[in-house]
């Protein structure tokens, strides 16, 4: 056994167990009716004594945060009272311990809600009942809650971790002790021993050069890359003194050689100016090679196996040979990674296409591959970056590389096309910055991805787009479909590649050798093709009974109605999410009856589960701000306004409810800011209908 775990609520009673069974208990109600329930920590112990020992520190620690509170100065005994006699069911313990989750004794030091879970208790027992040995037991603060984390490790398991940790801690010392000795020796090598060598090399040559009179071969003694110690300073030394001896004896040599034929110093020049042709072209291939093994380091797909599955297909027109390599080198860039973003897998993908030839173009590659690889590995190190919802993340993305390429002023321009693939509901988040449009295959049928806008090249003034404020595109798959995005699939493109996407079927492979078998292509050719392989959710028939008799029941009331009377169709919409447990329809129809009754807490609950089950519904996110808000958490009422302002920066109403927040939290900044934008907006919605009636 490697241990277990179980969880507790604030009054110590079951939330999960290993064995479900042995924590149940099935009780009858008022009406007769079932209801099931799960037993206390005392109740277990009153079971099996050797449970005792850990449901006593837990009963420990509730009565440790109850005197704690009490003595609080804010301690408030009305509130107490009122709590006991608020609800029949809140009594004794129970008000005391509602009452402590009231004063919050675990808030964080910046006056927050407790939102770190922390270990609360450690303690050794000896013969678990679940084990059946000694064990470890750590007691810890769930977050956010006062709920309680248990965890039981044998103790024979944590004494082997210790001895593995001591015997790997010896093996990283012996490793680093034998690299510092082999870098000594290479050091004093490189350092020290080499250049004295290559020094006095480089003086016995000069003497015997001299001696002989061949000044022309001094330069070929020329102490190659000195650096900037004692010995270095001597070897820059020799080395001028190499130069000036070799231009000096070079002179002399050229005018005793000019005396006797001119045809002689003709065929020495065509030779002096081939070598440096040959140079210069070995140099230049150089360059190449270093820029395309960059770009080949951060490109590529780097996706795990999962629902989304990435194909990715490259030629540069540019291909050459550097020594004994061949490589390529061009304007085009494909890249795929899977990242966990909001706590959800992701897949990522960019297909970029680089104005320019050669090294031009891959100089613009390269610092877009940077910047996006730099924010892959800010999404895999930097929790806050991990937090992001997808699309918020590919907002930022997208503009860091427009800020970057705007400072060009034109002299680099880059079309992209870079989504964020949710891997379990399929839902597609993409920017199109002067892309061709990217191609759903679906069913058979090859069409356009529907709701794609173009953000313009990256490298062009933001103020010169001519969608400033262009949508995200927001698409939910379905299994099986394929997304096809390449720089070809421009439609003046020849050959179509629409046409030849729909011939092959969408199969990667076979468009991309038809296109790269082309006489009469000469440009890069690159391609990315996108699979989705999720489950599509099936239907709950008891839930669609359920949400029937729901309509049904609301059918008959309106706005006027109160609470009490949508209490009905709130209570069946309850029973079909006990059915359906993420039926879209009950949680989005219970959010708004939850708002409309005035449950802001409640509402704001569903409202995040909603959103984080169903990320495609874009206008449900003013709802989720708007129930937040009301429920007092007002930060994360700007954060679900922020997802819906990258999606949709047009939305008018959602950027007043974000001056709303703005104003309420003191930032007058932002607040004037987000005014500034609605203006604009109406400025150009009033010039297009204008355009129009003309």
């Amino acid at each position: 056994e490697v241990g277990y775990a179980f969880l507790v609520d604030e009054t110590n009673r079951f939330v999960t167990f290993s064995y479900p069974d042995s924590v149940r208990l099935v009780d009858l109600n008022s009406e007769e009716q079932e209801i099931l329930e799960t037993v206390t920590v005392q109740d277990m112990a009153g079971r099996d004594a050797r449970f005792a020992t850990i449901a006593d520190a837990l009963v420990s620690i509730n009565r440790q945060l109850v005197n704690n509170t009490a003595g609080n100065s804010d301690y408030d005994a009305d509130i107490l009272e009122t709590l006991k006699t608020h609800d029949a069911a809140t009594i004794g313990d129970r008000a005391q311990m509602l009452m402590t989750i009231l004063m919050d004794p675990l808030k964080t030091e910046g006056g927050g809600p407790s939102d770190a879970g922390m270990l609360q208790r450690q303690l050794r027992i000896g013969d678990d009942f679940i084990l059946g040995e000694n064990a470890l037991v750590y007691v810890f603060h769930a977050p956010r809650t006062y709920w309680k984390l248990v965890l039981v490790q044998p103790l024979s398991t944590a004494r082997t971790a210790v001895i593995w940790i001591g015997i790997s801690l010896m093996l990283v010392l012996g490793i680093v002790l034998l690299i510092g000795i082999f870098f000594t020796g290479w050091y004093m090598q490189r350092a020290i021993k080499l250049p004295l060598k290559e020094t006095a090399h480089a003086t016995e040559s000069m003497r015997v050069a001299v001696s002989k009179g061949q000044f022309r071969q001094l330069s070929e003694y020329v102490i190659p890359d000195p650096d900037n110690t004692e010995i270095g300073r001597v070897a820059h030394r020799i080395n001028r003194l190499l130069e000036t001896t070799a231009e000096v004896g070079g002179d002399l040599q050229n005018r005793l050689e000019s005396m006797t034929t001119e045809s002689g110093l003709l065929m020495e020049e065509v030779e002096r100016l081939n070598d440096r042709l040959n140079d210069i072209k070995f140099h230049r291939s150089g360059d190449y090679f270093l820029a395309s093994r960059l770009i080949q380091q951060l490109s590529g797909n780097h996706t795990d196996e999962g629902p989304v599955r990435i194909e990715t297909h490259i030629a540069q027109q540019n291909q050459f040979t550097f020594k004994s390599w061949r490589a390529q080198i061009g304007g085009d860039l494909v890249v795929a990674h899977s990242l966990q973003l909001n706590g959800r897998p992701t897949t990522v993908f960019l297909n970029a296409d680089a104005s320019g030839k050669s090294i031009q173009g891959a100089g613009a590659i390269l610092i877009l591959a940077a910047i996006f690889q730099s924010h892959i590995e800010r999404a895999r190190s930097v929790r806050t970056v991990r937090r992001m919802p997808a699309e918020v993340w590919l907002h930022g993305v997208h503009q860091e590389m427009a800020r970057v390429f705007a400072g060009f002023n034109g002299t680099a321009l880059v079309s992209l096309y870079m989504a964020a693939i949710d891997d379990e509901s399929g839902v597609l988040f993409g920017i199109n910055a002067g892309h061709p449009a990217t191609l759903l295959y679906r069913n058979g049928q090859l069409n356009r991805l529907p709701g794609e806008a173009d953000f313009g090249r990256l490298g062009v003034d933001l103020e010169d787009r001519e969608q400033p404020f262009a949508p995200m595109t927001v698409f939910a798959l379905q299994p099986d479909d394929v997304l096809l995005t390449a720089p070809r699939a421009r439609e003046n493109a020849t050959p179509d590649f629409a046409a030849l996407a729909k011939q092959q079927k969408a199969d990667a492979s076979a468009i991309f050798q038809a296109l790269t078998s082309d006489a009469n292509l000469s440009d890069d050719i690159s391609l990315v093709r996108v699979q989705w392989d999720g489950a599509k959710a099936g239907s709950n028939a008891e839930a669609e009974q359920g949400l029937t008799r729901a309509r049904e029941m609301a059918a008959g009331l309106t706005n006027e109605n109160s609470g009490s009377a949508w209490q009905p169709v709130i209570d069946e919409l309850q029973k079909v999410l006990q059915k359906d447990r993420f039926n879209r329809s009950a949680m989005n129809n219970l959010t708004r009856l939850y708002y409309r009754v005035g449950d802001y807490q409640q509402a704001a609950i569903l409202a995040e589960q909603y959103a984080r089950h169903h990320p495609d519904d874009t206008e449900f996110l003013l709802l989720a701000s708007v129930c937040l808000y009301k429920s007092g958490r007002d930060d994360k009422a700007r954060d679900f306004g922020e997802r819906l302002k990258v999606r949709r920066p047009d939305h008018i109403e959602n950027l007043q409810n974000l001056i709303f927040l703005a104003n309420r939290a003191g930032d007058v900044l932002q607040a004037q800011s987000l005014e500034a934008e609605i203006e604009m907006i109406r400025n150009i919605r009033s010039q297009k209908a204008g355009a129009l009636l003309n």
